[in-house]
C-alpha cells in the first residue's frame, strides 16, 4: 500500500533554447519597434525560443506561453509610469510561473496537465484554461454544472453532462451517499481538479480490483493513476486492456506499456508496478535478463534506471533524460539537470559549459536557488517562489514572513507578530463547520488555522482553510467546495521532501513534477 504517489508526466515538450536565435532583419533599437515574439539584440530585431522567463537575454523581458518565444514585458508590470495590460485578444495575465508578464487567450485544454506552465493555481476549466472555474464569468448552466444553494451541500443527481452516477468505483459524485452500492465505507473522493469519485473501503491491495490501489492511510480503493478514466468506469471487451493514461480500450501492450492487470500485457508478460504506476514485464531467466539496460526485481526485468519511457528505460549515467519525442537519451532535461558547472542546451538536451545558467534547471543543483534570472541562480523572483511564511527581497533572497501565505478561516486575521490566525483555534473542538453538513475538521495549532480533514477547502471566505502556501482551487464536481494544492521537493526521497505540506494527515498527490499537486484526506 502507498503513503504517496507520483505519476510523472509522459509526452514531454519538444523545448528549445535559447541560444537558438533567427534573426527578423528588421533594424531597432529596443524591444518596442520588434513584433511581438522578439526582441531587439545587436540592433535587429530577432527572434528567441525559450521555455522560461530564465531563459531570456536582458531585462524587461518575458517568455510568451503561446509562442515560446522571448519577447518585452506584457502584463503584471509599470514601465516608465504606465501598467502593462493585456490586450481584448489576449486577456488572461500570467502573473505566476515560468511564463509570467505574458498575455495569453482563453487556452483550449482537456486535463490540467494542458494548463502546465501557466503558474500556481491554474487549472482546465470548461475546454479553457482559468485560475478560478467558477467565477469565470459564465452562468453555472453554461458549465454544466448546477447552481449551489446556499448552506446545502446535497447537490442532488450529477449532471448528466458530468456522466450519471451509478454508484459504482470511478462514478462520478457529489456526496458519500452517492456510493452506497459500494457497501460500507465506501466515499466520494475529490481527486483535485478532476473532481469527486466513488471510492470504496479495503484493508490491503487484494481487496481492490485490477486497475486500483488500496492507498494506506485513506484506505480506500483508488485508481493506479488517481484519474477515473472511462476504460475503469466501464470494462473493455475481452482480448483488449484498459490504458489508464488516454481512457481508451486497447490491444494489450509489450515491455514498458501501461497496464492494470496481466491481461493487459502481450503473452508472456506480467503486469507489475514501478515508480508508482503499473507496467507489462519480462519474466527473468535463471535470475537475470538478457538485456543489460533490465535487472531482474521480484522474478521480472524491470529498467536499471527505475523508469518506463519512450526510451524503454534506458537512459541513464551520462544520458540520463529520455526525450520522449525522439525516442533517444540526452545529457540533460526538466528533472536531469547538469553537473554543478554546467548548463542544459535545451536546444539538444546537452551539457554545454557556459558562465551562469541557461534556465531554471541549472540551478537544482545549487543550494539555496531555485530561479534562473539573467544567466544567474537566484532564491526567487517572487514570494511564491519561497517556502510558506517567507517572502522574496530586492535581493531575491527569502526571508522570514510569519504571515505569507497563511490564509485564515472567516472572521480570522494573521496576527504579523505572532504567524497565527487571530482570533485562532487552540484544539479541534474550536474549529466548527458552520454549513451544517457536519464536515470532520481539525486545528492547526501552529497557525490557528481550521481545516478541513479530507483536504477539501471552502472556497472565498469560509470556515475551512489550506495550510500555508497552499491555495484552494475548484472542485469542478462540487462548485461550493476545494481542494487544497501541495508540493514536494523530491517526492523520490525517502521520506519524500515536501515545499508546500497539506494540513494535518492528508497525503499530497502530485501528477506532474515542480507542479501543484492535490490534498487528500480522510
Amino acid at each position: 500500500m502507498r503513503r504517496w504517489i507520483l505519476v510523472p508526466l509522459l509526452g514531454a515538450l519538444a523545448l528549445m533554447g535559447c541560444d537558438d536565435k533567427e534573426s527578423g532583419g528588421a533594424g531597432c533599437s529596443d524591444d518596442s519597434q520588434c513584433a511581438r515574439g522578439q526582441i531587439c539584440e545587436d540592433g535587429a530585431c530577432a527572434v528567441f525560443a525559450c521555455n522560461s522567463l530564465g531563459n531570456c537575454p536582458g531585462s524587461g523581458r518575458t517568455c510568451l506561453f503561446d509562442l515560446r518565444q522571448c519577447s518585452a514585458k506584457e502584463c503584471a508590470d509599470r514601465v516608465d509610469g504606465v501598467d502593462l495590460t493585456c490586450p481584448p485578444e489576449r486577456a488572461i495575465c500570467i502573473d505566476s510561473g515560468s511564463y509570467r508578464k505574458s498575455c495569453v487567450a482563453g487556452a483550449s485544454c482537456e486535463s490540467p496537465a494542458d494548463c502546465v506552465g501557466l503558474g500556481d493555481g491554474w487549472s482546465c476549466c470548461g475546454g479553457a484554461c482559468a485560475q478560478s472555474c467558477p467565477d469565470m464569468g459564465l452562468p453555472f448552466e453554461d458549465m454544466s454544472v448546477p447552481m449551489p444553494d446556499q448552506g446545502v451541500r446535497d447537490m442532488g443527481a450529477p449532471n448528466p453532462d458530468m456522466g450519471a452516477s451509478t454508484g459504482g468505483l470511478c462514478s462520478p459524485c457529489r456526496a458519500d451517499g452517492d456510493c452506497a452500492p459500494l457497501g460500507e465505507g465506501a466515499r466520494c473522493t475529490p481527486l483535485g481538479g478532476e473532481g469527486s469519485f466513488c471510492a470504496s473501503a479495503c484493508q490491503q491491495p487484494a481487496d481492490c480490483p485490477a486497475g486500483y490501489d488500496c492507498v494506506d492511510g485513506l484506505n480506500r480503493c483508488l485508481p493506479v493513476d488517481l484519474r477515473c478514466v472511462e476504460c475503469l468506469r466501464t470494462p473493455c471487451p475481452a482480448g483488449q486492456a484498459c490504458d489508464t493514461m488516454t481512457g481508451a480500450c486497447v490491444e494489450p501492450q509489450g515491455v514498458c506499456g501501461s497496464c492494470v492487470a496481466d491481461d493487459g500485457c502481450r503473452q508472456g508478460l506480467s503486469c507489475q508496478p514501478l515508480s508508482g504506476r503499473q507496467y507489462c514485464f519480462e519474466p527473468c531467466q535463471n535470475g537475470t535478463c538478457a538485456d543489460n539496460t533490465f535487472t531482474c526485481e521480484n522474478d521480472v526485468c524491470k529498467p536499471t534506471g527505475g523508469r518506463c519511457d519512450a526510451c524503454g528505460g534506458q537512459c541513464g549515467g551520462n544520458t540520463p533524460y529520455c526525450i520522449e519525442a525522439e525516442r533517444r537519451c540526452g545529457g540533460c532535461g526538466p528533472g536531469s539537470p547538469c553537473p554543478e558547472g554546467l548548463s542544459c542546451d535545451l536546444a539538444n538536451y546537452a551539457c554545454v559549459e557556459r558562465d551562469g545558467c541557461l534556465g531554471d534547471i541549472d540551478c537544482q543543483n545549487s543550494p539555496g536557488t531555485t530561479v534562473c534570472f539573467n544567466g544567474r541562480c537566484v532564491a526567487c523572483l517572487q514570494d511564491s517562489d519561497c517556502p510558506p511564511r517567507n517572502a522574496c527581497n530586492a535581493m531575491q533572497q527569502c526571508i522570514s514572513d510569519p504571515c505569507r501565505g497563511v490564509l485564515c478561516q472567516r472572521g480570522s486575521q494573521c496576527d504579523e507578530g505572532t504567524g497565527r490566525c487571530s482570533p485562532g483555534c487552540n484544539n479541534d473542538g474550536a474549529c466548527v463547520d458552520n454549513s451544517g453538513t457536519g464536515r470532520a475538521m481539525a486545528c492547526n495549532n501552529e497557525t490557528g488555522q481550521c481545516y478541513f480533514t479530507s483536504g477539501a477547502c471552502d472556497l472565498g471566505e469560509g470556515d475551512g482553510v489550506c495550510g500555508p502556501g497552499s491555495t484552494c482551487g475548484p472542485n469542478f464536481f462540487d462548485p461550493t467546495s476545494g481542494v487544497c494544492d501541495c508540493a514536494y521537493v523530491d517526492p523520490m526521497a525517502q521520506p519524500p521532501v515536501i515545499r508546500v505540506p497539506c494540513q494535518g494527515m492528508a497525503l499530497c498527490i502530485q501528477f506532474i513534477p515542480d507542479q501543484p499537486g492535490f490534498c487528500l484526506g480522510m
